[in-house]
């Protein structure tokens, strides 16, 4: 009796296509199969990612952030970083200025460790890319900081939050980054920490002419963060005796 080849059926129901195969095609196409499914699993993996923040994530300062995962291949990341406000409306820069301010920019540390490399600041939506350049047990450290624009006026909404965004250049990795919610590959520090400056200052000063009166100029900080500010003081150089100004800041 003639030996039959292995059969394999593909196509639709109503529309059957019957293909012979030897059994070393068949072999073939077996272990093809199945290198498309590994592949494809390794590229679709979803990649834990162990954020540590700081105590307290502020305004008008620099927030250092550790984050550290595995990976099996190297990449490009993305980190996007913006700001939202109460009501989840991003906000772009508050100061009363022709000049936009970019409300966050992120530094990431390629010096301190070798496993990433190359990155590059893209202001247009402060987002940071850089490779991750070996596999294995990856950490780094890297810095979101966050301009005094983003506070709020006593009028609005005092509530900021820092949302922080991981993406895969040219890759279908997903980056798990919040251990608490669905798989997402965003993390959110909520009502992040602003100083607010009040100016306690005399609304008076006594003066009297060609005698030297010193002006005391007195400041609150009524936020519930540090506020590392330096102040300056630029006289009035109009005339003789407006230049000599000494100020004590």
């Amino acid at each position: 009796m003639k030996k039959q080849s292995p059969v394999l059926f593909c196509g639709k129901i109503n529309h059957l296509t019957i293909i012979r195969l030897n059994n070393k095609h068949l072999y073939q196409w077996i272990i093809l199969a199945f290198g498309f499914l590994f592949s494809g699993t390794v590229a679709g993996q979803i990649i834990p990612v162990a954020i540590t923040s700081p105590a307290q994530v502020a305004a008008c300062d620099s927030n250092h952030f550790h984050a550290s995962f595995t990976a099996s291949s190297t990449f490009s990341l993305k980190i996007s970083a913006s700001i939202l406000t109460g009501n989840q409306n991003t906000l772009n820069y508050s100061c009363q200025d022709s000049t936009p301010v970019f409300p966050v920019k992120l530094i990431v540390d390629t010096i301190g460790n070798s496993s990433v490399s190359g990155a590059i600041f893209n202001s247009a939506d402060s987002s940071y890319v850089f490779s991750v350049n070996t596999t294995g047990a990856i950490s780094f450290d890297y810095f979101i900081l966050v301009d005094c624009s983003v506070i709020q006026d006593s009028s609005f909404n005092n509530s900021i939050n820092l949302k922080q965004s991981w993406t895969c250049q040219g890759c279908s990795l997903t980056f798990d980054l919040d251990s608490t919610v669905a798989t997402s590959n965003s993390l959110t520090s909520s009502n992040i920490k602003t100083p607010r400056i009040i100016d306690i200052s005399n609304t008076s000063f006594p003066a009297s002419y060609q005698n030297s009166s010193a002006l005391y100029f007195e400041y609150r900080n009524n936020g519930n963060a540090s506020a590392p500010i330096q102040f300056n003081f630029n006289p009035n150089t109009y005339g003789t005796n407006c230049d000599a100004f000494v100020s004590d800041s």
